[in-house]
């Protein structure tokens, strides 16, 4: 037979009780007793309307000028598929925000897309290329070459590297620097304030381009610190200057 949340508690209950752990008490369990049915005289029960809590940021932050449309994705903004379904669409999960567009933008005469994204994804990696695509002042397009790295703390571990930067690092930044064919290359180290990271290069849809193969150096002063992670992403619009690999 089926065993429903009241039968698993009146077992939980009788097993507390049985060791001491606690005294018994009816009421305890008849509280978790299903409610009456109320009697609407057969009239249907009033349903809430699909929206967003009071305060929330997402009540203005989903919004997008008349006439455009939005990309969805994970979180709580992806209620706006069902409140705003005439400027919302191409539902997709964390870390592919952005892609349909890339999939989608060849065939139609919109010359632009908004993105619904969450502070997760946001702030993990998406914001790290986007400002690094805006710091180079180029077209995402543009971008050639990219690479990644991570320095953790001497308190942390060198997985606490590999965590952040394999399982969902690399859509986002693809998505910010548009297409994005071969692998995010990448380093990873521990060390204290003041660690230089090696970041490597290479072309973002032939890692074997030899002219793209390169590397950048940082070394902030005082990160990262015993319990912090230093998170480092690099793009380039071009490979080598002077490039002479070829024959």
């Amino acid at each position: 037979g089926e065993f429903g949340a009241l039968d698993v508690a009146k077992a939980i209950d009788r097993r507390l009780v049985a060791r001491s752990i606690i005294e018994a008490n009816p009421d305890r369990v008849g509280r978790l007793l299903p409610a009456p049915t109320i009697d609407r005289d057969n009239k249907p029960a009033p349903s809430r309307i699909l929206w967003y809590c009071a305060g929330c940021p997402h009540n203005t932050s989903t919004k997008v000028p008349e006439g455009s449309k939005a990309g969805s994705g994970i979180g709580c903004h992806t209620l706006a598929l069902y409140i705003y379904p005439e400027r919302t669409i191409a539902y997709t999960h964390m870390g592919a925000e952005g892609s349909p567009w890339i999939g989608m933008s060849p065939f139609v005469d919109t010359p632009h897309m908004f993105q619904n994204m969450g502070d997760g994804t946001y702030n993990h990696s998406g914001l790290l290329a986007i400002r690094a695509v805006e710091a180079l002042g180029v077209k995402p397009g543009s971008i050639s070459s990219y690479g990644k790295g991570a320095a953790i703390g001497t308190g942390g571990e060198i997985e606490h590297a590999a965590a952040i930067l394999h399982p969902r690092f690399g859509k986002p930044v693809r998505e910010a620097v548009e297409k994005g064919d071969d692998i995010i290359p990448s380093t990873k180290k521990m060390g204290g304030p003041g660690s230089v990271l090696v970041l490597p290069i290479t072309n973002k849809d032939s890692i074997w381009s030899f002219d793209h193969m390169d590397a950048m150096e940082i070394s902030i002063p005082d990160a990262p610190r015993e319990d912090e992670m230093l998170i480092a992403v690099a793009v380039a619009d071009s490979g080598r200057p002077l490039a002479r690999t070829r024959i």
